[in-house]
């Protein structure tokens, strides 16, 4: 509230300085001398405010915006693997079955994989698209950048 109070008061004063308003003060005694110390604080104040606006927001743990795409790629990563393995053991079971004729081997060999698979699948599918957004949220993340 503070932050956006300075800013939206400077904002006030240097439109007010641009706006001309110097001559009209010239004629109220006293007001001209506590304008310029304003206007002066204004100029001051204008570096510090850009520098607070152009630094990159973190988390209340002091983390950014890399730290929390990196979380979220990593997930991404490993849930394209677990995809991928998940294809490969279909695909095998399909060729068991072909060699083998639909047997039950083949069916009980592959079926342990495939739940097991899932099961990851599903974990990290939660990780990615429920558990990582809410601990962002927590901790005053920007929720784009886990997305």
């Amino acid at each position: 509230m503070r932050k956006y109070l300075i800013v939206v008061l400077t904002s006030f004063i240097v439109a007010l300085s641009l706006s001309g308003a110097h001559a009209e003060l010239n004629a109220v005694p006293n007001c001209r001398e506590n304008f310029l110390s304003v206007d002066a604080l204004a100029i001051q104040a204008a570096p510090l405010l850009f520098a607070q606006a152009t630094t990159e927001h973190q988390d209340r743990y002091g983390r950014g915006e890399s730290y929390w795409r990196g979380r979220a790629d990593d997930l991404r990563e490993k849930l394209k693997t677990q995809e991928a393995n998940y294809e490969v053991v279909l695909q095998q079971e399909r060729e068991c079955e072909e060699r083998k004729g639909s047997s039950r081997n083949c069916i009980s060999l592959y079926n342990n994989q495939k739940i097991q698979t899932q099961q990851k699948i599903e974990k990290l599918k939660k990780s990615l698209e429920i558990d990582l957004p809410e601990e962002a949220r927590k901790a005053d993340a920007y929720p784009g950048w886990v997305r």
